[in-house]
């Protein structure tokens, strides 16, 4: 049987306990099963730490998933690997992991975030200074001059609160920090340039960003051997558009006489579009409705209090990505929500699906099950009223597109995802073995014939 369908039975969230323990015989789905969402059952986590891996009991510390009683008894385990992980994993976490927010902090080490930032413990208190973002003036500042160095790099961040003018000069020396202090720091013509001339591209980067720059400084940044700067320096807001449009067009001509960098500038350049003009004042923001790059519009169309004339002229933006990304708005029409599925499909970079929009016409799903584009022919499954019969046609339609999406369909009854479970596609199979509306007979007839006992 195929690794993927056992895998994707694992995080099906309408396994029962008895099916998710005998996955946990395995000791690659005992880890998949480890990072479901929510609380598991006590056998369930018996089953997981039977494997004695500390690699499988930090990730239960991790999630959360453990109850209060379970947790107590992994700490008493009488094999020293797994009660070693599991008393060391809050720490490991605080060291190692960059992504926990200050709930989940708090939380894990049960005391408030200002507590954590003057706990005797520099390695608690750095995880505070990473993780609170927007701390009090008084709390940013004692974790900025805290003794331990660690704990005052901590506290410096592109989402922190910026770090005052009197403290700025120690973490410009920083390497670690300088990037983050180039974007805003008060500099003098000289620091300025020194700066231009870091050999670190995150440090110029940062630089780039600075609102005020000298006419040297910014000359220098033009010719940076980074492209990523140079599209920065570029996108500057206190560029003028007419030079912002000549330095482009000198990029795109040394591109096309073969210069590497100036190809992936205008490449980049008009991919990603400028964060100071996503909270410009609306005013600046409308000014851009007209840019002659599509990044600019992009951001622009992002915005959600435009009036509704600017939505309008977005919405018939000849380039894709800024008509969807005025669409996402709340009160887009639902026939323009509708055309940008049926024409361009859901972005393959995000979860987000347009039947998920709260204005698409989820009536006109079932009109898409005899369209002869296969893309568009998969969209029909996501009607929960599809009826039993177009679903069961769609569950043998030869593109693997359309079975899959019959296998994830929220309205596709148990018989047919049973079906899909042997589909010559593991990915259908595996689709179908994710979706809760299997049966639990269906579930354990797959672990029978995975051998697991």
């Amino acid at each position: 049987m195929d690794q993927q369908v056992l895998q994707s039975l694992a995080g099906n969230p309408a396994a029962p306990e008895d099916v998710l323990v005998r996955l946990c015989r395995d000791r690659h789905l005992a880890g998949m099963v480890g990072v479901r969402e929510g609380e598991l059952p006590d056998a369930v986590v018996d089953a997981i730490a039977d494997h004695h891996d500390p690699a499988l009991i930090t990730s239960l510390s991790r999630r959360g998933s453990v109850s209060a009683t379970k947790a107590r008894r992994l700490a008493e385990h009488p094999v020293a690997a797994v009660r070693q992980a599991w008393l060391g994993a809050p720490r490991q976490q605080l060291v190692g992991d960059r992504y926990l927010t200050i709930v989940e902090l708090e939380r894990l080490l049960g005391m408030p975030r200002s507590e954590l930032a003057r706990h005797q413990d520099p390695v608690i208190r750095a995880a505070a200074a990473r993780c609170w973002f927007g701390p009090s003036t008084e709390a940013h500042r004692a974790l900025l001059t805290d003794p331990d160095p660690t704990v005052r790099t901590a506290a410096v961040s592109r989402r922190h609160p910026q770090v005052p003018v009197d403290l700025q000069p120690e973490f410009l020396r920083n390497p670690v920090t300088r990037p983050v202090l180039a974007r805003y720091a008060q500099l003098t013509d000289q620091q300025s340039r020194a700066l231009a001339e870091d050999p670190d591209p995150e440090v110029r980067g940062g630089l780039a960003h600075h609102p005020a720059l000298p006419p040297a400084t910014r000359e220098l940044l033009f010719t940076d051997p980074d492209e990523m700067v140079q599209v920065t320096i570029m996108q500057h807001p206190s560029l003028a558009e007419e030079e912002r449009t000549r330095r482009y067009d000198l990029c795109r001509a040394a591109a096309a006489a073969g210069d590497e960098v100036a190809e992936m500038v205008v490449e980049f350049f008009d991919l990603f579009g400028p964060d100071w003009l996503r909270t410009a004042p609306l005013e600046r923001r409308l000014a851009y409705l007209d840019s002659p790059f599509a990044a600019f519009r992009e951001v622009v169309a992002w915005s959600r209090d435009l009036p509704p004339e600017a939505y309008a002229r977005l919405d018939a933006d000849p380039v894709h990505r800024v008509r969807s990304a005025a669409a996402k708005r709340p009160d887009a029409p639902p026939a323009l929500v509708e055309r940008i599925l049926r024409e361009h499909g859901d972005s393959r970079k995000s979860r987000w699906r347009w039947t998920d929009h709260p204005n698409f016409p989820t009536e006109v799903l079932h009109t898409y099950a005899d369209h002869p584009d296969e893309r568009v022919r998969s969209y029909a499954p996501r009607d929960p009223n599809l009826p039993p019969e177009t679903l069961a046609r769609l569950a043998t339609d030869a593109s693997a597109v359309v079975r899959r999406a019959v296998a994830a369909g929220p309205g596709s009854p148990a018989e047919i995802l049973t079906v899909l479970l042997t589909d010559p596609e593991p990915s259908v199979a595996a689709q179908a073995a994710a979706n809760p509306r299997l049966s639990v007979t269906s579930m354990r007839s797959l672990l029978d014939r995975a051998g697991l006992p």
